[in-house]
């Protein structure tokens, strides 16, 4: 069930995508140059981003260990941790361009860690 609800919300968003692009061509061009931007500067560290993302979801005050998994299962990478589970406002947030859905204490935290590059 919650797999035929996921899918649902990502036809809305492509469909909510599709017509905004249709409505307003000049932002494909404007969403291409910032896609590319980010993933210029994510393409060397989307690991530790990963991790930074799942820390921010778990609960500040809690007893449980915090879990990341990386599962490389054939061509797919499968992340999972057990923090806040993921919901809709997320999915929109991760295909919609400079949409968060975290605090906004931690948006100035990324902000800065936007010039660190632990892998280099």
């Amino acid at each position: 069930m919650a797999e035929q609800r996921a899918i649902k919300n990502l036809q809305d968003i492509r469909e909510t995508k599709l017509e905004t692009y249709a409505n307003e061509p000049p932002l494909v061009s404007k969403d291409f140059k910032l896609e590319a931007a980010d993933s210029a500067d994510y393409s060397r560290r989307f690991v530790f981003e990963l991790l930074q993302n799942a820390d921010d979801e778990m609960p500040e005050e809690s007893d449980k260990p915090r879990e990341v998994l990386f599962e490389l299962r054939g061509d797919c990478l499968l992340v999972a941790n057990n923090g806040r589970p993921f919901d809709a406002a997320d999915l929109d947030a991760i295909t919609t361009l400079t949409q968060t859905t975290i605090r906004s204490s931690l948006v100035a935290v990324k902000a800065e860690l936007t010039s660190f590059n632990p892998l280099t």
